[in-house]
C-alpha cells in the first residue's frame, strides 16, 4: 500500500522502481528484472512466452505527454528489436528468455496516474515501433497483483490488455 504514496512522490522514483519490479516477481508470479539507469530501461518483466519493457515514473501530478520520455521508449524497443551490442554494449535485452518471439514484446509506462493527452504517446510509441504497450496506473497495478492473488486475473492474460491504451484490470 506505501506503493501508493511512493508513486506521487517525485523524489522516490528509484523506490518506485524497486517496489513494482518486486510486485511483479512476487505476486503476479512474472520474471522481473529491475534495469534502471543510462540506455536502458526501469525493468523488463517477463514469462517464457512474451516480454514487457517498463518504464516507471513517479510523478505527484500525473504523468503526462512527453515526447523525451516516448523516444526513450522508442530507443528501447529498437534496441530490443535490433540487439545490436554496438548499438547499445549494455544488452539488457538479454534479460529476456530467447523461447519470447519477436512479436511477444510490449512496452508500459506505470505512473502514478496519466493525465492530459497521454494516450496521443501511446498510439505514437506503436505507429513509430509498431509494437503494442499500455499504461498502468499504481492503483490498476495494486487491484491486478490482488486479483492474481485471488485467481481472477492469469499472467499469461496481460498482453490481452497490451491496446495502446491505460489498463483497467478492474
Amino acid at each position: 500500500i506505501e506503493l501508493l504514496e511512493i508513486a506521487y512522490d517525485g523524489n522516490r522514483n528509484r523506490d518506485f522502481e524497486v517496489i513494482t519490479m518486486e510486485l511483479f516477481r512476487k505476486v503476479y508470479g512474472l520474471g522481473a528484472v529491475l534495469l534502471g539507469g543510462g540506455r536502458k530501461p526501469d525493468g523488463v518483466i517477463f514469462t517464457n512466452n512474451y516480454g514487457v519493457i517498463i518504464d516507471t515514473k513517479a510523478y505527484g501530478n500525473g504523468y503526462s505527454k512527453s515526447i523525451g520520455q516516448e523516444d526513450e521508449m522508442v530507443r528501447y524497443i529498437e534496441d530490443n528489436q535490433l540487439r545490436d551490442s554496438e548499438r547499445n554494449p549494455i544488452e539488457w535485452w538479454s534479460h529476456f528468455p530467447k523461447t519470447i518471439t519477436p512479436d511477444k514484446f510490449y512496452f508500459m509506462w506505470i505512473s502514478s496516474e496519466f493525465v492530459g493527452r497521454f494516450h496521443e504517446q501511446l498510439a505514437s510509441t506503436y505507429q513509430r515501433t509498431n509494437t503494442y504497450g499500455a499504461a498502468l496506473n499504481v492503483e490498476q497495478l495494486l487491484l491486478g497483483a490482488d486479483a492474481v492473488a485471488k485467481g481472477q486475473l492469469c499472467r499469461d492474460d496481460i498482453t490481452e490488455y497490451m491496446k495502446n491504451e491505460e489498463i483497467k484490470w478492474v
